[in-house]
């Protein structure tokens, strides 16, 4: 006998809309101000091929931004939380030093750092979805997960830096 759909997700919860919302607006946020830190470095970072590791990572956090915007259900109206409210985002404090600075090797490592909590954070996220239920965030955070990987591995401080 074939169980039933309904009896084999009894177990599964799926995560309130609010929540959702609420995550995806907080990470397109991180992504649109890393894009734009990022991008601005592009600019004036040296050696030559730092620059081009930055120039994709600002692509891909761009591309990120949007996606964010793009699942982030349209809750006009019943938001949990306002615009102010995303600049006391866990990460603000980080993201604003590395605003403040310049491409140093110093932000880059911390930057590293930055999308190594942001990867673990999401990892966390993506072990908790069950993608009968929410398929569109399990893809999207699987696939930023591994774009997010290979910038960090792009950004890894070298011993010679």
């Amino acid at each position: 006998m074939v169980p039933s759909l309904s009896s084999s997700l009894t177990s599964v919860e799926s995560m309130p809309i609010l929540e959702l919302e609420r995550r995806c607006r907080h990470h397109g946020w991180l992504a649109e101000r890393l894009f734009e830190v990022t991008g601005r470095w592009t600019a004036t970072a040296q050696p030559p091929d730092v620059r081009v590791v930055l120039a994709a990572v600002s692509t891909d956090l761009a591309r990120h931004a949007t996606e964010w915007a793009q699942r982030t259900p349209d809750l006009s109206g019943y938001r949990s939380e306002t615009d102010e409210d995303l600049a006391s985002h866990p990460r603000s404090g980080a993201v604003a030093a590395l605003a403040d600075s310049g491409p140093t090797p110093l932000a880059l490592e911390a930057l590293h750092d930055l999308l190594t909590d942001w990867i673990e954070e999401l990892a966390a996220w993506n072990n908790s979805i069950d993608a009968r239920l929410d398929g569109p965030t399990a893809r999207l955070i699987a696939r930023l997960l591994d774009d997010l990987g290979r910038l960090r591995i792009a950004l890894t401080p070298t011993s010679s830096s």
